[in-house]
């Protein structure tokens, strides 16, 4: 849990989309099972929301991790409040191959 709340570092593509993957279930999951009249109650609300804010920050640290493997700075992440900036954003964390040398973000991770 650790690495998921950590922005030093790098994360390959698979890390990237089991956790993208793992978060959206969760959250689909939880709209699916969840009846909306529950979810006027003030209680649940501030479950929701709490959970929303953490999912948020796990997948933000996850794209900074990923685009740091890309020997790209974090700020990129600032292309997900870009209406096409976030596809656009999106494919290249998600297709574009991993840096093989050590670049300035941290060395080379044993995962393939």
């Amino acid at each position: 849990m650790k690495k998921y709340l950590s922005f030093k570092g790098r994360a390959k593509r698979l890390e990237f989309l089991i956790t993208w993957c793992i978060i959206f279930f969760i959250c689909l999951s939880l709209i699916i099972i969840i009846p909306p009249e529950i979810l006027n109650l003030l209680f649940i609300k501030i479950i929701w929301y709490l959970l929303l804010i953490a999912s948020s920050f796990i997948l933000f640290a996850t794209c900074t991790r990923r685009l740091h493997d890309l020997n790209y700075s974090g700020w990129f992440n600032v292309l997900w409040i870009i209406p096409i900036g976030n596809f656009v954003l999106f494919g290249v964390l998600l297709f574009k191959k991993s840096e093989d040398e050590d670049n300035k973000y941290n060395f080379i991770t044993n995962q393939k």
